[in-house]
């Protein structure tokens, strides 16, 4: 996949959604393309970053102006209330029904929209609606190819259903175009994220040394972070890698008993 697809900059967000982010680091300089400022307010305080994120990036300041945000709601009720949004905003942005109709623009919109509102439906409990969302992405494509971010987040369903070989070919399809892409690259959160992927789907193999392979992929690209002008995301990334490691090991421990 390169550049030429018309909806790059829903991809590389909706890439970074499934790997690691936060509203602070967010705020920091240099700002992303995927980064956004989610207000600080009530009603978004307990609402995770990426979900707030994805719906705000579907709107201008003056459409988010003339929403209402009841900060009354439970988490639960506010996440309905952002899907119910989009669900209009969707029928809206495309009312015949056929995305593969709509001018680029349009059909760029709508799919940040069915991004935005598939997300929100997973953290719902809704995987089936998330599932159905990044097949029609993967499959619905004015160029006739393939929407690399709807095929890593169909990965992620596959590695979470134990289908780690399955898994596994996907993400090492998508590894490519994240590390030649020109606004991410090799030292990027999206990158790390899925070879992280790539590191939990070869250790659940119990394909150890390959894993570990990756792990040290993984260290040198932290490494190479630090000097980078992605740099703001190297403590996350720390943390994330830590994190995988120690729960892969104490899987590990728990198989050889």
């Amino acid at each position: 996949m390169s550049e030429r697809y018309l909806r790059m900059d829903y991809m590389v967000s909706a890439i970074h959604d499934m790997t690691s982010g936060d509203a602070a680091t967010a705020r920091q300089e240099p700002k992303f393309p995927w980064d956004c400022d989610v207000p600080q307010a009530a009603f978004w305080d307990d609402i995770e970053y990426n979900l707030a994120r994805d719906f705000l990036q579907c709107y201008t300041e003056p459409e988010l102006s003339q929403m209402t945000f009841d900060e009354g709601l439970s988490q639960k009720e506010k996440l309905e209330h952002l899907r119910e949004i989009l669900k209009i905003s969707i029928k809206t942005q495309n009312p015949s029904g056929d995305p593969a109709s709509l001018p680029e623009d349009e059909h760029k919109k709508w799919r940040k929209l069915k991004f935005a509102s598939g997300s929100i439906s997973k953290a719902l409990g809704d995987t089936n609606a998330f599932t159905a969302t990044m097949h029609e992405l993967y499959e619905v494509d004015l160029n006739g190819g393939k929407d690399m971010s709807a095929l890593y987040n169909l990965s992620i369903l596959l590695e979470e259903a134990g289908e780690y070989v399955e898994a596994e070919t996907s993400a090492r399809e998508v590894l490519p175009w994240l590390q030649t892409h020109a606004t991410l690259g090799h030292d990027s959160p999206q990158a790390l994220g899925c070879m992280r992927m790539l590191v939990n789907c070869s250790w659940k193999q119990k394909k150890y040394e390959e894993a570990d392979e990756w792990i040290e992929k993984c260290r040198a690209m932290i490494a190479n972070m630090t000097q980078g002008p992605m740099k703001k995301y190297v403590n996350e990334e720390e943390v994330e890698l830590a994190d995988v490691v120690d729960r892969l090991k104490a899987w590990r421990a728990e198989q050889e008993r």
